[in-house]
């Protein structure tokens, strides 16, 4: 299930390399995708803009008894689990900027850090 929104400006370069972690505010550009218990996200840098950056997490599902066979329906209801047919929109996806060398001479990015919730991404 992939979700996206619409596409950033260029890569700019003149960005000097700093550490810095950002708050993402816009998320226009980015996507989402989930599969099973990995969560990821791409979009453009919001300090640079660098297109493509992304990053992935792991978000345990339901926990099934020993007993269970796949396939079994599991009561959740109680247990506070996600549901395992639907991705969870809290999930939170950490991105650091890997856009290449183009900001400082041997770097790997502009610096910067984020943290992406799916459920921003529309």
């Amino acid at each position: 299930m992939r979700h996206s929104g619409a596409p950033m400006t260029d890569h700019d370069t003149t960005v000097e390399r700093r550490p810095v972690l950002l708050r993402l505010s816009d998320t226009r550009g980015w996507s989402w995708d989930w599969r099973g218990d990995v969560y990821s996200a791409s979009g453009p840098c919001p300090r640079c803009h660098a297109p493509d950056q992304h990053g992935q997490t792991f978000r345990q599902g339901p926990v099934h008894d020993a007993g269970d066979r796949p396939g079994d329906s599991v009561d959740t209801a109680d247990s506070g689990d996600r549901d395992a047919d639907r991705p969870d929109l809290d999930v939170e996806v950490d991105v650091e900027c890997r856009c290449g060398p183009e900001h400082e001479k041997g770097t790997t990015g502009c610096g910067a850090r984020w943290v992406v919730r799916v459920g921003d991404v529309s």
